[in-house]
């Protein structure tokens, strides 16, 4: 699930149960750009920064993520050289992607 900064839900993709979460990210992604839409169909906002757990930690995923000039805060894997990565991690705002698990009034 795709949500705002504000926890509201963007988009969502269901994969089965053995599929890693990573094969269903590009179509997340696309899939909110086409839902999330002014009256003209261009974009109401574009993120700034995207956050996901460890299992969104590929290159792939950063490279992907920065060609669209968003900046991924995922957390590097404990096995891994930080300093290769093309972006810091901001635990700030990688504290705020659980806002998603909260539930709305």
């Amino acid at each position: 699930m795709l949500c705002d900064g504000h926890g509201y839900p963007l988009h969502f993709h269901l994969t089965p149960g053995q599929a890693h979460e990573t094969t269903a990210f590009v179509d997340l992604l696309v899939g909110a750009d086409e839902q999330v839409t002014d009256g003209d169909g261009g974009p109401v906002a574009w993120p700034a920064a995207l956050a996901g757990d460890k299992g969104y930690r590929a290159d792939w995923i950063d490279e992907y993520l920065l060609g669209l000039g968003i900046t991924p805060v995922i957390p590097s894997k404990g096995n891994e050289d930080r300093s290769a990565r093309p972006v810091e991690f901001d635990k700030d705002v990688y504290r705020r992607r659980s806002i998603v698990e909260m539930s709305h009034p």
